[in-house]
């Protein structure tokens, strides 16, 4: 048995921005943060939301001679809506603090949380959507037998 054993890094990014967030960044509301998986449609929503879902593929390597031990890369998307741009900007300035916050050692297993930047997705009026990009990164994690 693993001493640490792998978390989900999707309700551990939910958990980090949802216990983390500091309202007096964001003109005092804080945004709905939500687990994307299921496909389920959420309601756009005054104060904000974000979806966090799976990224992409997940990465395993090993990076010694006798290959006992692997690196893990998990990427995630936390996908930030908003009404207006001044508070869509707002809410990506606190995600992108937290991240940077919580970047080392963001549990018992994740030693790393890496921040690959942000790529607009929406910007019409009265909707505007950004998707972040993170990747959770763990070393040195024994291949499962």
């Amino acid at each position: 048995m693993v001493a640490n054993p792998k978390t989900d890094p999707i309700p551990l990014l939910i958990s980090l921005l949802d216990t983390t967030w500091d309202v007096a960044n964001t003109s005092g509301v804080k945004p709905i943060v939500v687990d994307g998986g299921g496909g389920r449609k959420f309601r756009r929503e005054a104060q904000g939301l974000i979806t966090v879902y799976q990224g992409g593929p997940v990465r395993r390597e090993s990076l010694v001679v006798r290959g006992d031990f692997k690196f893990h890369w998990e990427p995630v998307v936390a996908h930030v809506n908003a009404n207006s741009r001044t508070k869509q900007h707002e809410l990506l300035k606190e995600v992108e603090r937290i991240l940077n916050l919580k970047r080392k050692d963001p549990d018992g297993y994740w030693d790393w949380m890496e921040d690959l930047g942000e790529t607009p997705v929406a910007d019409y009026p009265e909707w505007y959507s950004t998707k972040v990009n993170v990747e959770f990164i763990a070393n040195s994690i024994a291949v499962a037998e």
